[in-house]
């Protein structure tokens, strides 16, 4: 009687586990050369976030899958050009169209990139400023739009000092309180002495609602703006003292 054969024995190959994935390949980059004071392109490329906001001054990894915004982040790369960077209203729309996005957005630029065997491109992407996005500029709803400044106000005031100071030290308390206070942190947020930029920074870093964000985004006077980013960090720090609370009640209980 003959032995059982095993199923697998003398069949081909799973070509999907036997051919090894290509490794990334390195987008080259040309840098962008923007300063604070150099006017903006009357029309740049436009990506699309889904459920995140991009604040000037963040650094941040992005992945892109759709055609548009890998046609528009390579070409920027190629060319040096900045991006416009704007959240969608809704994240699940697969294609948006000019009017699906909100129409206060970030400019900013793609610092590295990879390329993958699947298609897709990781990017490592710098914000540089806001901008108000207005109509498309091409047949791709999402792919050009035309883009104007968007102005600041109450930068330096003094109530914008006293606020940016009170910020400072709370975020400062709030990394301790959670034990999220790497040394960096403290020098970043230290070296920051622009209210508008703190605002910025310490609303990119706290775990509230992508709504929310926007709405830092959106808030051209930076006294509010810092007034609004308080509101949010007592919040949080008040929900982590609670649960510190609960942790220890626990605790205690066992």
């Amino acid at each position: 009687m003959s032995e059982p054969q095993d199923p697998s024995a003398g069949s081909i190959p799973d070509a999907l586990s036997t051919v090894p994935e290509a490794p990334p390949e390195p987008m080259p980059v040309h840098p962008v050369r923007l300063e604070p004071d150099d006017p903006l392109p009357t029309a740049l490329g436009v990506v699309p976030l889904r459920s995140m906001v991009l604040f000037p001054g963040m650094v941040t990894p992005l992945v892109a899958v759709r055609p548009a915004s890998l046609e528009v982040l390579q070409r920027a790369a190629t060319v040096g050009s900045p991006v416009v960077f704007v959240s969608q209203r809704d994240p699940d729309q697969m294609e948006p169209q000019r009017e699906d996005l909100h129409d206060i957005g970030t400019v900013g630029r793609v610092l590295r990139g990879l390329r993958f065997s699947d298609g897709t491109l990781r990017v490592l992407v710098q914000g540089l400023r806001r901008v108000r996005l207005g109509a498309a500029a091409s047949s791709s709803p999402t792919a050009r739009a035309r883009v104007s400044p968007f102005a600041e106000v109450n930068e330096g005031s003094a109530q914008t000092e006293i606020l940016r100071r009170h910020l400072r030290d709370e975020f400062r308390g709030f990394g301790q309180q959670t034990g999220k206070a790497p040394l960096e942190l403290d020098a970043v947020v230290s070296s920051l002495e622009e209210g508008g930029r703190l605002a910025d920074y310490v609303a990119g870093n706290l775990p509230i609602k992508h709504a929310e964000l926007q709405a830092v985004l959106e808030e051209a006077d930076v006294e509010l703006r810092l007034a609004l980013v308080r509101q949010h960090l007592t919040r949080e720090r008040e929900l982590a003292e609670l649960n510190l609370s609960i942790i220890s009640n626990v605790q205690t209980a066992m």
